[in-house]
């Protein structure tokens, strides 16, 4: 020690003050790691995202699992080991946070209830196949479903802040024919393989697969701020994606694909679609724009990407199409029928030319690439 203070001036100074600047700094430490365990599950951030609920955090706290199995009786718990038959038996118990999981062949199911903006509820698929699934409940997450044989729409969303990811649609829309034989009675209906209805807002549609259904394979109908992602649609009766008098709508990185199992009058359905129809029960009037097809493969389609006519004739406002493939299309592998206000037709890689009225000055095409279509 005596050794320590015989050292000169300055070099005491300089120790003392690393060793001050070396505490500090394990004291900044500690308190970063304590302040990043006590943060709450609405301090987390999101992240880059196109849509508000991209992400929604799920609480860390109070979850808990019901289980519903074919096998199950109801009961008060519905526990791994005691699983209920019914799901109305397990939505009476579960809270914002909570996990349902579903396991076997059941019924159509319809979850009324709502989660919170940080603890959505979610319904799990493990191996369950349903009859048909409604959402009328805000903050729901749905994973894994498989939908088999429902008679109008395989699954609704109605709702908002929804999450549908990693689910299949197929023979389903009964009401209208089976198995390709589709429109053979008296009145054709328009049932869905995945529909959006109005009243859903910010809703995610993520992985999904969607085929052989007498009717259209997804549908966003009067329906804002949709994200569709990563979506297989094959061949069904009516069009594979169509996003119909809608607005803040992206689909992207989807792949559509057509074949002769399902015809209507003779043709393919088309691929994806963005119309505009008016309908008499509600106010919702004329409100399709800021759409954005963007990055996706449509295969063998009637049309493979289309703008259709609005119903009022009013314009498409800010529709852009761009970076898609299209392969082997029947007839155009774009077709724009609609006004324009600002549809922008861009860097897309076709196998015919786009076709559309090149005196409308509201609709640009440019940059696209024609290409022979390999066999």
């Amino acid at each position: 020690m005596k050794a320590f203070f015989q050292r000169p001036t300055k070099l005491i100074l300089k120790d003392l003050f690393i060793s001050v600047f070396v505490v500090l700094i394990i004291i900044g430490i500690i308190r970063l790691t304590l302040a990043y365990f006590e943060a709450e599950p609405n301090e987390m951030t999101l992240g880059n995202c196109a849509l508000e609920n991209c992400e929604i955090p799920f609480a860390i706290n109070n979850i808990n699992h019901f289980y519903i199995s074919s096998k199950g009786q109801d009961n008060p718990t519905c526990d791994l080991n005691n699983p209920c038959l019914t799901f109305a038996q397990a939505e009476a118990l579960a809270q914002p946070g909570d996990t349902i999981y579903l396991t076997g062949s059941l019924e159509a199911i319809t979850i009324a209830k709502s989660g919170q903006p940080n603890a959505p509820i979610t319904i799990q698929g493990d191996n369950a196949i349903l009859k048909g699934l409604t959402i009328n409940g805000d903050y729901i997450h749905v994973y894994n479903i498989e939908v088999v044989g429902s008679d109008s729409h395989g699954i609704l969303v109605q709702s908002k802040h929804v999450l549908v990811q990693d689910s299949i649609v197929r023979n389903s829309v009964t009401e209208n024919g089976e198995n390709g034989q589709c429109g053979m009675g008296e009145e054709v209906r328009w049932g869905s393989g995945l529909k959006i209805r109005v009243g859903a807002e910010d809703v995610i549609l993520r992985g999904n697969q969607v085929f052989n259904n007498c009717g259209e394979g997804i549908a966003i109908t009067r329906g804002a701020r949709i994200l569709l992602e990563e979506n297989i649609v094959g061949s069904n009766y009516s069009v594979g994606i169509y996003i119909d008098n809608s607005y803040d709508v992206i689909a992207q990185n989807n792949a559509v694909t057509c074949d002769d199992t399902y015809l209507r009058n003779g043709n393919r359905m088309s691929g994806i679609v963005v119309a505009g129809e008016l309908y008499s029960d509600g106010n919702w009037g004329m409100q399709v724009h800021d759409i954005k097809i963007l990055n996706n493969r449509v295969d063998g389609c009637y049309t493979n990407y289309s703008a259709w006519e609005t119903d009022d004739e009013s314009p498409i406002r800010n529709l852009l199409i761009d970076g898609n493939i299209s392969l082997n299309a029947v007839r155009y592998s774009i077709d724009i029928d609609a006004l324009g206000a600002d549809i922008v037709v861009s860097n897309n890689i076709i196998d015919k030319p786009v076709h559309y009225n090149a005196e409308d000055p509201g609709v640009t095409v440019v940059n696209n690439q024609i290409i022979e279509t390999p066999p």
